[in-house]
């Protein structure tokens, strides 16, 4: 699938504005309108006559510092936009993840097989401001969910902490997590010796 921007197709390699956009003639684009489309499973895209991520970045230089401090996102344009975003691209392009996460948008997390483990690395930065506070506000109630099996296990090792298993609950092919308060960050895996 692609995800495609007013921008696309619009400059050739040496930077020069293409007098045909081949990239909107190809797949029938207009530009004018956000366009969602697919062809029988195939050439699925999305096009954005603006681009999404230049519009986060909008939203978030003006509200992001404010609502991080105050930990108050719910009602922020930037959250409202990211939640339709991922809406978007995970409903038309069908994603079925293998490890999804529920946190404020003040957690920063990356997914990363480490020893062919999935394991999720978790920064907090919940109530930071730039040169007025540096601590961050502990964040509760982060749910993980990994795809696995029956009786695999989940480990979680806070920043400068002791590694603990986690209390899980096994759902629809799904380990499903929630994690002790997070100060700092950590890292949460997955033990299943079942997927080997």
């Amino acid at each position: 699938g692609l995800i495609i921007t007013g921008e696309t197709g619009r400059f050739d390699d040496q930077g020069q504005e293409n007098k045909q956009n081949q990239v909107m003639e190809l797949l029938k684009i207009s530009g004018s309108n956000k366009e969602i489309k697919s062809n029988n499973g195939k050439n699925k895209f999305i096009y954005y006559p603006e681009c999404p991520g230049k519009m986060y970045s909008k939203y978030t230089k003006s509200e992001f510092d404010r609502a991080a401090w105050s930990n108050a996102y719910k009602k922020t344009n930037f959250f409202s936009f990211l939640n339709k975003f991922k809406t978007d691209v995970f409903g038309h392009f069908g994603f079925n993840q293998a490890i999804t996460i529920k946190a404020s948008p003040f957690v920063s997390t990356q997914s990363a097989l480490v020893d062919g483990k999935p394991h999720v690395f978790i920064a907090n930065f919940t109530g930071l401001k730039s040169d007025e506070v540096a601590n961050q506000i502990p964040e509760k109630g982060i749910k993980i969910n990994f795809r696995g099996t029956a009786g695999a296990r989940v480990f979680y090792l806070p920043f400068l902490g002791t590694k603990q298993e986690l209390k899980t609950q096994f759902r629809d092919g799904q380990i499903i997590c929630t994690l002790p308060t997070v100060e700092k960050g950590g890292v949460v895996w997955l033990e299943d010796q079942k997927a080997k």
